[in-house]
Protein backbone atom coordinates (compact mmCIF):
# COMPACT_ATOMS: atom_id res chain seq x y z
CA UNK A 1 0.00 0.00 0.00
CA UNK A 2 3.01 2.25 1.16
CA UNK A 3 5.02 1.54 -2.58
CA UNK A 4 1.44 2.01 -4.20
CA UNK A 5 0.76 5.69 -2.56
CA UNK A 6 4.97 6.61 -3.65
CA UNK A 7 4.13 6.05 -7.20
CA UNK A 8 1.22 7.77 -7.83
CA UNK A 9 2.56 10.52 -5.90
CA UNK A 10 5.24 10.77 -8.29
CA UNK A 11 3.10 10.30 -11.26
CA UNK A 12 1.40 14.00 -10.67
CA UNK A 13 4.69 15.47 -10.02
CA UNK A 14 5.60 14.12 -13.93
CA UNK A 15 2.54 15.49 -15.46
CA UNK A 16 2.69 19.25 -13.50
CA UNK A 17 5.94 19.42 -14.86
CA UNK A 18 5.36 18.87 -18.24
CA UNK A 19 2.53 21.09 -18.24
CA UNK A 20 4.21 23.78 -17.51
CA UNK A 21 7.33 23.38 -20.04
CA UNK A 22 4.38 22.73 -22.59
CA UNK A 23 3.08 26.33 -21.49
CA UNK A 24 6.19 27.98 -21.32
CA UNK A 25 7.24 27.25 -24.69
CA UNK A 26 3.40 28.47 -26.53
CA UNK A 27 3.26 31.85 -24.45
CA UNK A 28 6.53 33.37 -24.31
CA UNK A 29 7.31 37.23 -24.04
CA UNK A 30 6.92 38.35 -27.36
CA UNK A 31 8.73 41.83 -26.73
CA UNK A 32 12.03 39.80 -25.88
CA UNK A 33 11.19 37.88 -28.86
CA UNK A 34 11.32 34.06 -28.62
CA UNK A 35 12.29 31.29 -30.81
CA UNK A 36 10.70 30.00 -33.39
CA UNK A 37 10.15 26.73 -34.51
CA UNK A 38 12.97 27.40 -36.67
CA UNK A 39 14.93 29.18 -34.39
CA UNK A 40 13.97 32.52 -35.62
CA UNK A 41 12.91 35.53 -33.80
CA UNK A 42 9.17 37.22 -35.29
CA UNK A 43 9.03 40.98 -35.79
CA UNK A 44 6.54 43.66 -37.07
CA UNK A 45 6.55 44.28 -41.08
CA UNK A 46 5.30 45.89 -43.83
CA UNK A 47 3.27 43.88 -46.33
CA UNK A 48 1.72 45.14 -49.74
CA UNK A 49 -1.07 44.22 -52.16
CA UNK A 50 -1.98 44.61 -55.89
CA UNK A 51 -5.52 44.74 -56.87
CA UNK A 52 -6.56 45.57 -60.85
CA UNK A 53 -9.42 46.16 -62.82
CA UNK A 54 -10.53 47.54 -66.01
CA UNK A 55 -13.70 49.63 -67.21
CA UNK A 56 -15.29 48.58 -70.18
CA UNK A 57 -15.04 44.83 -69.54
CA UNK A 58 -14.72 43.04 -72.16
CA UNK A 59 -12.78 45.75 -74.15
CA UNK A 60 -14.02 47.73 -77.26
CA UNK A 61 -11.51 47.95 -79.82
CA UNK A 62 -11.31 50.92 -81.02
CA UNK A 63 -12.10 52.44 -77.66
CA UNK A 64 -10.79 54.03 -74.35
CA UNK A 65 -10.63 52.32 -71.27
CA UNK A 66 -9.18 52.94 -68.23
CA UNK A 67 -7.16 50.18 -65.86
CA UNK A 68 -7.65 51.06 -61.86
CA UNK A 69 -4.61 49.92 -60.13
CA UNK A 70 -4.82 49.96 -55.97
CA UNK A 71 -1.70 49.12 -53.83
CA UNK A 72 -2.31 48.21 -50.13
CA UNK A 73 -0.34 47.77 -46.88
CA UNK A 74 -1.40 44.71 -44.97
CA UNK A 75 0.88 44.98 -42.69
CA UNK A 76 1.85 45.96 -39.18
CA UNK A 77 4.09 48.58 -40.29
CA UNK A 78 4.30 51.55 -42.69
CA UNK A 79 5.45 50.60 -46.48
CA UNK A 80 8.42 52.82 -47.38
CA UNK A 81 8.72 54.35 -50.96
CA UNK A 82 6.36 52.74 -52.38
CA UNK A 83 6.99 52.05 -56.29
CA UNK A 84 3.97 51.12 -58.69
CA UNK A 85 4.61 49.82 -62.07
CA UNK A 86 2.03 48.84 -64.68
CA UNK A 87 2.89 47.55 -67.97
CA UNK A 88 0.44 47.89 -70.60
CA UNK A 89 0.12 44.16 -73.06
CA UNK A 90 0.33 44.38 -76.55
CA UNK A 91 -2.34 46.16 -77.91
CA UNK A 92 -3.00 48.62 -75.43
CA UNK A 93 -1.93 52.18 -75.87
CA UNK A 94 -1.63 54.48 -73.04
CA UNK A 95 -2.65 57.43 -72.66
CA UNK A 96 -1.93 60.57 -70.59
CA UNK A 97 -0.28 59.56 -66.93
CA UNK A 98 -2.21 60.21 -64.10
CA UNK A 99 -0.53 63.01 -61.42
CA UNK A 100 2.26 60.91 -59.71
CA UNK A 101 2.72 59.11 -62.23
CA UNK A 102 5.74 58.72 -65.35
CA UNK A 103 5.68 57.15 -68.79
CA UNK A 104 8.10 55.79 -70.64
CA UNK A 105 7.64 53.93 -73.96
CA UNK A 106 4.58 51.83 -72.25
CA UNK A 107 5.81 51.51 -68.46
CA UNK A 108 3.80 53.15 -66.51
CA UNK A 109 5.61 54.34 -62.85
CA UNK A 110 3.98 55.58 -60.02
CA UNK A 111 4.86 57.15 -56.77
CA UNK A 112 8.34 56.34 -55.95
CA UNK A 113 10.92 57.83 -52.76
CA UNK A 114 9.27 59.57 -50.13
CA UNK A 115 5.78 57.68 -51.10
CA UNK A 116 4.87 56.04 -47.80
CA UNK A 117 1.61 54.02 -46.81
CA UNK A 118 0.65 53.20 -43.40
CA UNK A 119 -1.02 50.37 -42.10
CA UNK A 120 -4.13 49.34 -43.34
CA UNK A 121 -3.75 52.30 -45.99
CA UNK A 122 -4.50 51.54 -49.89
CA UNK A 123 -3.43 54.08 -52.72
CA UNK A 124 -5.45 54.34 -56.26
CA UNK A 125 -3.75 54.96 -59.49
CA UNK A 126 -6.41 55.19 -62.69
CA UNK A 127 -4.17 54.61 -66.09
CA UNK A 128 -6.15 55.50 -69.36
CA UNK A 129 -5.36 53.44 -72.63
CA UNK A 130 -6.93 52.96 -76.13
CA UNK A 131 -7.12 49.64 -77.97
CA UNK A 132 -5.26 48.86 -80.86
CA UNK A 133 -7.93 49.36 -83.62
CA UNK A 134 -6.45 46.90 -85.55
CA UNK A 135 -6.83 44.36 -83.29
CA UNK A 136 -8.96 41.08 -84.39
CA UNK A 137 -12.21 40.34 -83.23
CA UNK A 138 -11.69 38.47 -79.63
CA UNK A 139 -8.27 39.35 -78.75
CA UNK A 140 -6.95 38.84 -75.21
CA UNK A 141 -5.25 41.54 -73.51
CA UNK A 142 -2.63 40.78 -70.33
CA UNK A 143 -2.04 43.82 -68.56
CA UNK A 144 0.73 43.33 -65.58
CA UNK A 145 1.13 45.28 -62.85
CA UNK A 146 3.76 45.50 -59.89
CA UNK A 147 4.57 47.37 -56.34
CA UNK A 148 7.61 47.43 -54.06
CA UNK A 149 8.93 48.97 -51.18
CA UNK A 150 12.34 49.84 -48.95
CA UNK A 151 10.96 48.06 -46.05
CA UNK A 152 8.82 45.39 -47.55
CA UNK A 153 8.44 42.89 -50.29
CA UNK A 154 7.02 43.03 -54.09
CA UNK A 155 3.56 42.26 -54.53
CA UNK A 156 2.50 41.94 -58.52
CA UNK A 157 -0.85 40.84 -60.54
CA UNK A 158 -2.82 41.01 -63.34
CA UNK A 159 -5.55 40.89 -65.54
CA UNK A 160 -6.72 39.04 -68.67
CA UNK A 161 -9.59 41.00 -70.98
CA UNK A 162 -11.06 39.61 -74.24
CA UNK A 163 -11.38 43.14 -76.91
CA UNK A 164 -14.14 42.67 -79.33
CA UNK A 165 -14.99 44.90 -82.16
CA UNK A 166 -17.93 47.73 -81.61
CA UNK A 167 -19.13 49.50 -84.09
CA UNK A 168 -22.41 52.33 -84.33
CA UNK A 169 -23.43 52.30 -88.12
CA UNK A 170 -25.50 54.86 -89.14
CA UNK A 171 -28.08 55.58 -92.51
CA UNK A 172 -29.93 58.43 -93.37
CA UNK A 173 -31.74 58.99 -96.29
CA UNK A 174 -33.18 62.23 -97.63
CA UNK A 175 -35.49 63.48 -100.87
CA UNK A 176 -38.12 65.75 -102.50
CA UNK A 177 -41.49 65.44 -100.16
CA UNK A 178 -43.45 65.92 -103.37
CA UNK A 179 -43.62 64.97 -107.29
CA UNK A 180 -45.88 65.51 -110.05
CA UNK A 181 -47.04 61.99 -111.64
CA UNK A 182 -44.58 60.85 -114.58
CA UNK A 183 -41.65 63.22 -112.57
CA UNK A 184 -38.45 62.45 -111.09
CA UNK A 185 -37.39 61.55 -107.28
CA UNK A 186 -33.51 61.78 -106.41
CA UNK A 187 -33.02 60.10 -103.25
CA UNK A 188 -29.68 60.39 -100.95
CA UNK A 189 -28.19 57.78 -98.97
CA UNK A 190 -25.28 58.80 -96.46
CA UNK A 191 -23.93 56.28 -94.44
CA UNK A 192 -21.48 56.89 -91.74
CA UNK A 193 -19.73 54.68 -88.83
CA UNK A 194 -19.28 56.22 -85.49
CA UNK A 195 -16.57 53.41 -84.47
CA UNK A 196 -15.36 53.06 -82.19
CA UNK A 197 -14.25 49.60 -84.39
CA UNK A 198 -14.09 49.55 -87.93
CA UNK A 199 -16.69 48.17 -89.57
CA UNK A 200 -16.49 45.49 -91.92
CA UNK A 201 -18.67 44.17 -94.69
CA UNK A 202 -20.77 47.44 -95.00
CA UNK A 203 -23.74 47.06 -97.17
CA UNK A 204 -26.58 49.04 -98.52
CA UNK A 205 -30.38 47.64 -99.47
CA UNK A 206 -33.35 49.69 -101.03
CA UNK A 207 -36.32 47.77 -102.30
CA UNK A 208 -38.10 49.58 -104.47
CA UNK A 209 -42.02 49.25 -105.13
CA UNK A 210 -42.19 48.36 -109.26
CA UNK A 211 -45.50 49.45 -109.37
CA UNK A 212 -44.96 53.38 -108.71
CA UNK A 213 -41.81 54.23 -109.85
CA UNK A 214 -38.74 52.52 -112.27
CA UNK A 215 -35.46 53.28 -111.60
CA UNK A 216 -33.24 55.99 -114.40
CA UNK A 217 -30.28 56.69 -112.77
CA UNK A 218 -28.56 53.82 -110.19
CA UNK A 219 -24.92 54.53 -108.80
CA UNK A 220 -21.53 53.11 -109.06
CA UNK A 221 -21.68 52.06 -105.71
CA UNK A 222 -25.07 49.58 -106.34
CA UNK A 223 -24.29 47.96 -109.66
CA UNK A 224 -26.68 45.14 -111.32
CA UNK A 225 -30.31 45.58 -111.78
CA UNK A 226 -33.61 45.01 -110.89
CA UNK A 227 -35.89 46.57 -108.34
CA UNK A 228 -33.86 46.18 -105.38
CA UNK A 229 -30.15 48.40 -105.13
CA UNK A 230 -27.58 46.26 -103.09
CA UNK A 231 -25.11 48.74 -102.50
CA UNK A 232 -21.62 47.13 -100.81
CA UNK A 233 -19.55 49.69 -99.38
CA UNK A 234 -16.73 47.15 -97.39
CA UNK A 235 -15.05 48.35 -94.78
CA UNK A 236 -15.59 51.77 -92.92
CA UNK A 237 -12.97 52.52 -90.84
CA UNK A 238 -14.31 54.95 -87.05
CA UNK A 239 -15.34 58.35 -88.59
CA UNK A 240 -15.70 57.47 -92.04
CA UNK A 241 -18.88 57.64 -94.38
CA UNK A 242 -20.12 57.22 -97.87
CA UNK A 243 -22.83 59.51 -99.83
CA UNK A 244 -24.44 58.63 -103.15
CA UNK A 245 -27.33 59.88 -105.19
CA UNK A 246 -29.84 57.56 -107.16
CA UNK A 247 -33.21 58.28 -109.36
CA UNK A 248 -36.38 56.85 -110.21
CA UNK A 249 -39.45 57.99 -111.94
CA UNK A 250 -42.98 57.71 -111.09
CA UNK A 251 -45.05 56.33 -113.50
CA UNK A 252 -47.77 58.04 -114.96
CA UNK A 253 -50.64 56.10 -113.72
CA UNK A 254 -49.87 56.92 -110.02
CA UNK A 255 -52.59 58.84 -108.66
CA UNK A 256 -52.40 62.24 -107.51
CA UNK A 257 -52.51 61.60 -103.28
CA UNK A 258 -50.22 58.55 -103.30
CA UNK A 259 -47.58 58.86 -100.55
CA UNK A 260 -44.19 56.61 -102.04
CA UNK A 261 -42.48 55.43 -99.31
CA UNK A 262 -39.12 54.53 -99.46
CA UNK A 263 -36.87 52.65 -97.07
CA UNK A 264 -32.92 51.94 -97.17
CA UNK A 265 -31.61 49.95 -95.02
CA UNK A 266 -27.59 49.16 -94.12
CA UNK A 267 -25.65 46.03 -92.27
CA UNK A 268 -22.45 45.07 -91.26
CA UNK A 269 -20.29 42.02 -90.31
CA UNK A 270 -19.28 44.01 -87.23
CA UNK A 271 -20.99 43.85 -83.31
CA UNK A 272 -22.69 46.93 -82.69
CA UNK A 273 -23.37 49.15 -80.07
CA UNK A 274 -27.16 50.55 -81.53
CA UNK A 275 -28.93 49.22 -84.56
CA UNK A 276 -31.80 51.48 -84.23
CA UNK A 277 -30.60 53.80 -86.59
CA UNK A 278 -29.66 50.99 -89.55
CA UNK A 279 -32.98 52.18 -91.42
CA UNK A 280 -34.18 55.00 -92.68
CA UNK A 281 -37.25 56.14 -94.60
CA UNK A 282 -38.53 59.36 -97.07
CA UNK A 283 -42.44 59.85 -97.93
CA UNK A 284 -42.64 61.35 -101.15
CA UNK A 285 -46.37 62.50 -102.26
CA UNK A 286 -47.59 62.73 -105.63
CA UNK A 287 -48.92 66.28 -106.80
CA UNK A 288 -50.08 67.03 -109.50
CA UNK A 289 -49.68 71.12 -108.59
CA UNK A 290 -51.94 74.24 -109.50
CA UNK A 291 -53.68 73.82 -112.76
CA UNK A 292 -51.74 77.01 -114.58
CA UNK A 293 -53.98 79.87 -114.92
CA UNK A 294 -54.33 81.03 -118.80
CA UNK A 295 -53.03 84.20 -118.52
CA UNK A 296 -55.42 86.65 -120.27
CA UNK A 297 -55.08 87.73 -123.83
CA UNK A 298 -54.17 91.47 -123.62
CA UNK A 299 -57.03 94.02 -125.02
CA UNK A 300 -56.61 95.95 -127.77
CA UNK A 301 -55.11 99.74 -126.50
CA UNK A 302 -58.85 101.66 -127.78
CA UNK A 303 -57.45 104.51 -130.08
CA UNK A 304 -56.78 107.58 -128.88
CA UNK A 305 -59.39 110.01 -129.41
CA UNK A 306 -58.80 112.77 -131.60
CA UNK A 307 -58.12 115.83 -129.99
CA UNK A 308 -60.98 118.46 -130.82
CA UNK A 309 -59.88 121.23 -133.14
CA UNK A 310 -59.60 124.41 -130.78
CA UNK A 311 -61.97 126.57 -131.55
CA UNK A 312 -61.38 130.01 -133.28
CA UNK A 313 -61.22 133.06 -130.65
CA UNK A 314 -63.88 135.06 -131.48
CA UNK A 315 -62.34 138.46 -133.19
CA UNK A 316 -62.47 141.33 -130.37
CA UNK A 317 -65.42 143.02 -131.24
CA UNK A 318 -64.50 147.18 -131.78
CA UNK A 319 -65.45 149.26 -129.04
CA UNK A 320 -68.03 151.79 -129.32
CA UNK A 321 -67.57 154.81 -130.26
CA UNK A 322 -67.36 157.32 -127.44
CA UNK A 323 -70.65 159.33 -127.59
CA UNK A 324 -69.73 162.70 -127.85
CA UNK A 325 -69.74 164.53 -124.48
CA UNK A 326 -73.14 166.77 -124.92
CA UNK A 327 -72.39 170.80 -125.67
CA UNK A 328 -71.78 172.75 -122.43
CA UNK A 329 -75.34 174.57 -121.85
CA UNK A 330 -74.42 178.10 -121.43
CA UNK A 331 -74.49 179.30 -117.85
CA UNK A 332 -76.76 181.44 -117.63
CA UNK A 333 -75.76 185.11 -117.45
CA UNK A 334 -75.62 186.53 -113.52
CA UNK A 335 -77.71 188.43 -112.89
CA UNK A 336 -77.22 192.19 -112.05
CA UNK A 337 -76.69 192.42 -108.36
CA UNK A 338 -79.43 195.70 -107.42
CA UNK A 339 -77.36 198.93 -106.89
CA UNK A 340 -76.79 199.49 -103.66
CA UNK A 341 -78.00 202.91 -103.73
CA UNK A 342 -81.46 201.97 -105.42
CA UNK A 343 -80.69 204.11 -108.53
CA UNK A 344 -80.77 201.10 -111.61
CA UNK A 345 -77.92 200.85 -113.44
CA UNK A 346 -77.35 202.36 -117.02
CA UNK A 347 -77.68 200.19 -120.12
CA UNK A 348 -75.19 200.95 -122.15
CA UNK A 349 -76.43 202.39 -125.76
CA UNK A 350 -75.17 199.95 -128.65
CA UNK A 351 -73.04 201.51 -130.82
CA UNK A 352 -73.53 201.25 -134.88
CA UNK A 353 -69.73 200.69 -135.10
CA UNK A 354 -67.37 198.66 -132.39
CA UNK A 355 -65.59 200.12 -129.72
CA UNK A 356 -61.60 199.93 -130.82
CA UNK A 357 -61.39 199.59 -127.58
CA UNK A 358 -63.09 196.71 -126.96
CA UNK A 359 -61.51 193.35 -125.75
CA UNK A 360 -61.52 191.02 -127.35
CA UNK A 361 -61.75 187.43 -125.84
CA UNK A 362 -58.56 185.12 -126.95
CA UNK A 363 -60.73 182.06 -126.86
CA UNK A 364 -62.50 180.04 -128.93
CA UNK A 365 -65.41 181.35 -130.25
CA UNK A 366 -68.31 178.93 -129.56
CA UNK A 367 -70.31 177.01 -132.12
CA UNK A 368 -74.04 178.28 -132.30
CA UNK A 369 -75.95 176.09 -130.39
CA UNK A 370 -79.74 175.82 -131.01
CA UNK A 371 -80.43 178.25 -128.05
CA UNK A 372 -78.66 180.76 -130.41
CA UNK A 373 -80.94 180.02 -133.33
CA UNK A 374 -83.80 180.79 -131.54
CA UNK A 375 -83.48 183.94 -131.62
CA UNK A 376 -83.00 187.37 -129.26
CA UNK A 377 -85.68 186.67 -127.16
CA UNK A 378 -84.71 183.08 -126.08
CA UNK A 379 -81.51 184.39 -124.58
CA UNK A 380 -80.88 185.85 -121.33
CA UNK A 381 -80.69 189.36 -121.32
CA UNK A 382 -77.51 191.12 -120.17
CA UNK A 383 -79.73 194.24 -119.16
CA UNK A 384 -82.50 194.62 -116.96
CA UNK A 385 -85.78 192.90 -117.52
CA UNK A 386 -88.13 193.89 -119.49
CA UNK A 387 -86.36 196.71 -120.91
CA UNK A 388 -86.72 195.55 -124.61
CA UNK A 389 -83.15 195.78 -125.58
CA UNK A 390 -81.02 193.08 -126.91
CA UNK A 391 -78.57 191.08 -124.43
CA UNK A 392 -75.16 191.15 -125.81
CA UNK A 393 -73.36 187.72 -125.91
CA UNK A 394 -71.35 186.11 -123.34
CA UNK A 395 -67.97 185.94 -123.82
CA UNK A 396 -65.02 184.82 -121.92
CA UNK A 397 -62.99 181.63 -120.72
CA UNK A 398 -66.20 179.85 -118.83
CA UNK A 399 -67.64 179.00 -122.40
CA UNK A 400 -64.26 178.45 -124.16
CA UNK A 401 -63.08 176.11 -121.55
CA UNK A 402 -66.48 173.92 -122.04
CA UNK A 403 -65.65 173.39 -125.67
CA UNK A 404 -62.21 173.03 -125.02
CA UNK A 405 -62.99 170.07 -122.63
CA UNK A 406 -65.21 167.95 -124.91
CA UNK A 407 -62.49 168.72 -127.98
CA UNK A 408 -60.39 166.89 -125.94
CA UNK A 409 -62.54 164.13 -124.91
CA UNK A 410 -63.56 163.42 -128.31
CA UNK A 411 -59.93 163.56 -129.02
CA UNK A 412 -58.80 161.12 -126.50
CA UNK A 413 -61.61 158.63 -127.56
CA UNK A 414 -60.84 158.59 -131.41
CA UNK A 415 -56.89 158.04 -130.35
CA UNK A 416 -57.84 154.93 -128.34
CA UNK A 417 -59.78 153.51 -130.57
CA UNK A 418 -57.61 154.07 -133.09
CA UNK A 419 -54.93 151.98 -130.77
CA UNK A 420 -56.98 149.32 -129.74
CA UNK A 421 -57.41 148.60 -133.44
CA UNK A 422 -54.21 148.53 -134.12
CA UNK A 423 -53.32 146.16 -131.51
CA UNK A 424 -56.28 143.83 -132.79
Amino acid sequence: MVDGGRRIAALSVAVVAATWLVGSIATGPTAAGAAGADGSRETEAAELRVDKSVSPDPLEIGAEAVYTVTVSNDGDETAEDVTVTDVPGAGLIPGDPPAGCTISGTTVTCGGAGTSLGPGESVEFQIPVTVDPDLSDGTNIVNSASATASNAGSAQTQTITPAYTTTDVEITKTGPATVNPDGTVTYTITVVNHGPSAAVDVTVEDSLDGTTITVVDRPQECPGGGLTLTCPLGTLEPGDDVTFDFTVRVNPDVPAGTVLTNCAQVYTGSRESDTTNNESCQDTEVDPGPDPTVSPSPTDSPDPTDSPDPTDSPSPTDSPDPTDSPSPTDSPDPTDSPDPSGSPTETPTSTDSPDPSATVSTGPVPSPSDDDAAGPGDHDDAGPVGDGSDGLPVTGSPVGGLWWAAAMLIAIGVGLLALRRRRV
